[in-house]
């Protein structure tokens, strides 16, 4: 009982600090303009299509790259339809997934999940705080700093998790040369899957006249011509990102659904709530299959690190292709 009083009073004060620093964040920041305060001007705009095919045309090295991406991404549409028809033919004569009645993730409750959650708003709304000052000290380096308190939340949050519910409950699988080649077989298999709603996105988009928006590291990557500040992106994209979104929407929200719900319900919502958190309509769609895909592959590998390395392997992917077309 003396426990649960104590407990009750921890994150009682914890509420209360994520209360205070939520509102001295905005009243801080709501002052300030936008330009400041996310390192991307306002008045920004992408470069257009014409202006990226123009950069292209004059850098042969950007040209030949390239042509090697496009050859790789046919071949992995070709081996893509290859993976999906022979996984299909196996579900069609074993007239299952493959999947177990028993979730295979560590055990998630919702009093738990909502300690994790809150003091992960907490640690958001702390290095907030802490960023918008020293944006007042540094504005040379807003951006920089943007980045790094990010990842330093993605970092801060993933040991949180990990310390609520023990590394060995986490990490229960064996890292080993097949679940890297079992998740770059997944996303190969989803690949082709990816570039029809990818294609089915934009012409929705042309048809309503709809101008898609790029999402933030992309706008980042595009504006910024600082090498450091682009490879801080593309580590915190490619590392920290996949770890922390991976432990928390399939390790924590969908092990929370999980328990209670089908597999089917589980992998929809917590696919919906991983897309809708991106906050991007044209990449609403690819994120939510890529969702979808994450929780299955969860599921059958028994294995967080397998979506790990998909969520790598897929950011990585983008990041690299972007920052190679970005003019410079």
């Amino acid at each position: 009982m003396k426990n649960t009083r104590h407990s009750a009073r921890f994150y009682g004060l914890v509420l209360l600090l994520f209360v205070c620093l939520g509102i001295s964040c905005y009243f801080i920041d709501n002052p300030r303009p936008a330009s400041v305060t996310s390192g991307i001007p306002s008045s920004y705009q992408p470069p257009t299509d014409s202006q990226i095919i123009e950069d292209l045309l004059e850098s042969p090295l950007k040209v030949f790259f390239l042509e090697i991406l496009t050859l790789l991404i046919i071949f992995g549409i070709i081996a893509g339809l290859l993976i999906d028809f022979k996984f299909v033919v196996e579900v069609v004569k074993a007239k299952t997934l493959g999947f177990s009645e028993k979730f295979p993730g560590f055990p998630v409750n919702l009093s738990t999940f909502l300690k994790v959650s809150l003091l992960m708003g907490f640690f958001y709304l702390a290095f907030k705080f802490v960023q918008i000052y020293l944006n007042y000290f540094f504005p040379s380096r807003v951006l920089s700093i943007a980045i790094t308190f990010n990842g330093l939340f993605e970092i801060a949050s993933i040991i949180c998790i990990v310390s609520f519910f023990g590394e060995r409950n986490i990490f229960s699988g064996r890292v080993s040369i097949n679940l890297f080649t079992s998740a770059l077989r997944t996303y190969i298999g989803i690949l082709p899957i990816l570039l029809g709603v990818l294609l089915l996105n934009i012409l929705i988009f042309r048809f309503f006249k709809i101008e898609p928006e790029y999402m933030q590291p992309v706008k980042i990557i595009f504006q910024e011509k600082s090498l450091f500040n682009v490879a801080l992106l593309l580590l915190e994209g490619a590392i920290f990102a996949p770890l922390f979104e991976e432990l928390f929407f399939r390790g924590l929200f969908y092990g929370l659904l999980r328990n209670r719900f089908s597999i089917g319900f589980s992998a929809l919502a917590s696919g919906l709530f991983f897309s809708l958190l991106h906050q991007n309509a044209f990449a609403f769609l690819p994120i939510f299959i890529l969702g979808l895909s994450f929780a299955f592959l969860y599921e059958r590998t028994k294995n967080i690190f397998v979506p790990i390395l998909l969520h790598a392997f897929h950011n990585s992917f983008i990041l690299v292709l972007i920052f190679i077309i970005k003019p410079w």
